[in-house]
């Protein structure tokens, strides 16, 4: 299988999508700089299915950096690119091992427990090696979209963002629709932006990375023990800023080393033409008062490898986009750190770039489109650039974990770029029939009388817990007052088909219904306080009736379509359609009275803390698309709903092995639903916790519905 047809997902855009414009031709895109950054966004936008070129300056870049610090945010964007770090080299960062300088032990952080919060892990990586593969999958013949073009540059840079002309003199200029500065804290592309200070701002400090055979350390009695502690950053630190880093791992032939020296201005002067030391003598003389096994692997190493990279920052872009260009990585935000989160961010900005570019984008759009690229990266990588300026732990590394791997650019912008489309189109009315007086319902009848007890109303109902993205999941909720309570990026969603029959208010018939459900989920009130509960996104119910009275008193995000199930003694399905296009299937199979082991997954103090059932009711304005009359969220405490309709379940039986098949359709088979199949059909499923069918009396009453605040 060759590096472009061994991509997983092209992405996680296809749900968010759905309106983007159909332009008939793919952007021309310019890419200046091949490094990571400018690598990452040419796979991306490849994806899209974009003409590419990328411009390459063999020695322009900072430079060094023999390691990438790959953590779950971006090494999770990656592998949807078709990149598994471990297949070339990557190994898991397990550890943190911090020692003073004569390698007493000040702190031992072990990250395995941590780690199995992120869906993704948490990888270094070869720098040459990522860089190698990402060109592999950009430029390769087969595989999803047009090749990458990559093409060799020598003069300067001359550009004009509004135009989108590029050369590099002398040659002649080429007109694109995006031209893309990923040409690093150096950049040329940077002064074609035209705003604010572009100055580059030096730290004192030095960097130098070098490598050893592992063969030289292991035979050697001095530095063999360094070697004890596996998949590990150890850090020496020294005075004055002084910091030696050496990355274990595992089964790499090479052992990686950093030598950090913030106050270099005595070493610095000592450096040849290019910043290559001429000798290991201030090396050593630094590290006079290291441990011996420290300064013996310093003396393995060929002095050519000692080459100095200086420690720079940037002031603050006001922006990093004009007209046609947008700046990325370390072009826009440099890093001062080589193993921090520079190079993550470079990647989680080329994969926001190409979500707000899907295909069909029209070049027309573009200057909005690379604003709103700016609008969703902007405060983040500055966050975590001031982080690591002021020394605070941005590689997540110490305390920065939540903020920094708790997030997913791909669901994060895919959610901003379809809020951004919804704003420039109308927004659809929901409307009910009201101008013919009282409504009858659920809960009461023609005439505003409640119905009668709940008791003989009978229920059917299939359940499956899984666990998903929580990140992914976020674009779900309605408002930022919604959040979930944990920043883990697993979650845990249900499904929910329920059959109801005898029911009084349908004349003794009944009707089928089926919900996504979201644990976990708290919501915020203006006082500080919070409501915790389960939130339901959508219902589907196959009978218009309760969708009227559903929406308007409830908030239920209630639609229709037809819901056929199939109970049998040993096996339910379920088949969600709409006038014959498909789209659920849910098969449970070999139903026994045995739980499944995978049932004790689920989060012990879910169902303790879970307050009720969390929904949120909108009413548009009249006459003001995109406006609500009344807007609000609402819950059903779970405790006053089981006060009004007991219910007592008869048979309970356990599925092992479901079956959940959700297909998007398309616009033309499911006119009406499919901007809700298409977003369900991209929502992962990591694993199932558990899957039952209850079946006993009692159907649940919503009438306790009430505003949150």
């Amino acid at each position: 299988m060759s590096a472009a047809s061994a991509v997983l997902n092209p992405g996680a855009w296809p749900a968010r999508n759905l309106l983007a414009q159909r332009y008939p031709s793919p952007l021309k895109i310019a890419v200046v700089g091949a490094g990571v950054g400018g690598l990452s966004v040419a796979v991306a936008l490849r994806l899209q299915g974009h003409k590419v070129e990328l411009y390459e300056r063999p020695d322009h870049g900072r430079g060094g950096s023999a390691l990438v610090n790959l953590g779950p945010n971006s090494n999770g964007l990656i592998r949807r690119w078709g990149l598994c770090a471990e297949t070339f080299g990557g190994s898991e960062m397990l550890s943190l091992a911090e020692l003073g300088a004569a390698g007493d032990e000040r702190r031992c952080k072990d990250f395995s427990v941590l780690n199995k919060r992120w869906q993704h892990p948490w990888h270094l990586v070869p720098r040459a090696r990522l860089s190698e593969r990402l060109r592999e999958i950009a430029t390769a013949e087969d595989g999803l979209g047009i090749p990458v073009t990559v093409c060799a540059t020598v003069g300067a840079v001359s550009l004009d963002s509004v135009a989108g002309c590029l050369a590099f003199r002398p040659e002649t200029p080429a007109t694109f629709d995006v031209i893309i500065g990923a040409d690093g804290i150096h950049s040329e592309t940077r002064e074609a932006i035209g705003q604010g200070n572009t100055h580059r701002l030096g730290s004192g400090g030095l960097a130098f990375d070098f490598t050893i055979p592992r063969d030289v350390v292991l035979n050697d009695p001095t530095t063999r023990p360094l070697l004890d502690r596996h998949h590990t950053v150890t850090t020496w630190h020294g005075d004055d800023g002084l910091r030696v880093d050496m990355y274990n791992l595992g089964g790499d032939e090479a052992l990686y080393f950093t030598l950090v020296c913030l106050d270099a201005e005595s070493l610095s002067v000592r450096c040849a033409e290019g910043n290559k030391l001429e000798s290991f003598d201030p090396v050593l003389e630094l590290l006079r008062g290291f441990d011996p096994a420290v300064k013996q692997l310093v003396r393995k190493v060929h002095p050519a490898q000692l080459k100095a990279q200086p420690l720079l920052g940037m002031e603050k872009l006001p922006s990093w986009v004009n007209g046609k260009l947008a700046l990325l990585g370390d072009a826009a935000h440099p890093f001062p750190s080589f193993h921090g989160q520079g190079t993550a961010q470079a990647i989680e900005d080329s994969a926001a770039l190409a979500t707000v570019l899907p295909a069909g984008t029209a070049p027309d759009d573009v200057p909005d489109l690379l604003k709103l690229y700016e609008k969703i990266r902007y405060d983040r990588a500055h966050q975590l650039q001031d982080a690591e300026q002021n020394g605070a732990g941005a590689d997540a590394m110490d305390g920065e974990a939540d903020y920094t791997f708790g997030f997913d650019e791909l669901d994060n912008s895919a959610a901003a770029f379809a809020t951004w489309l919804w704003s420039k189109r109308p927004p659809a009315f929901r409307r009910m029939p009201i101008s013919f007086g009282a409504c009858p319902g659920p809960r009461q009848d023609g005439f505003g009388n409640p119905y009668g007890s709940h008791a003989e109303r009978t229920f059917l109902k299939a359940s499956i817990m899984f666990k998903t993205s929580r990140t992914y999941l976020q674009s779900f909720l309605p408002t930022p007052s919604f959040r979930f309570r944990s920043p883990a990026t697993i979650a845990y969603a249900s499904i929910l088909v329920t059959t109801v029959g005898n029911m009084s208010w349908l004349g003794g018939r009944g009707y089928t219904h089926f919900g996504v459900y979201l644990h976990d989920v708290e919501y915020g009130r203006r006082d500080g306080t919070a409501v915790y509960g389960t939130y339901l996104p959508a219902m589907f119910e196959n009978l218009a009736d309760p969708i009227i009275s559903g929406r308007d008193e409830l908030g239920m995000n209630k639609v229709y379509c037809d819901i056929d199930v199939d109970n049998k003694t040993d096996s339910y399905s379920a088949r969600l359609s709409w006038r014959g296009a498909e789209f659920l299937n849910i098969r449970l199979d070999d139903l026994s009275s045995v739980p499944p082991e995978s049932l004790k997954e689920m989060p012990a103090d879910a169902a303790a803390q879970d307050y009720g059932l969390l929904t949120y009711k909108y009413v548009p304005a009249t006459g003001e698309p995109g406006k609500a009359d009344v807007e609000y969220a609402c819950v059903i405490p779970h405790a006053e709903e089981a006060r009004v309709a007991q219910q007592t379940v008869r048979s309970l039986a356990w599925a092992h092995q479901p079956k959940v098949t959700f297909e998007e359709g398309d616009w033309e088979s499911l006119p009406t639903l499919h901007h809700i199949s298409s977003a369900l059909a991209a929502m992962p499923i990591y694993g199932f916790v558990f899957s039952k069918v209850e079946e006993g009396v009692g159907v649940a009453d919503m009438s306790s519905c009430r505003r949150i605040e």
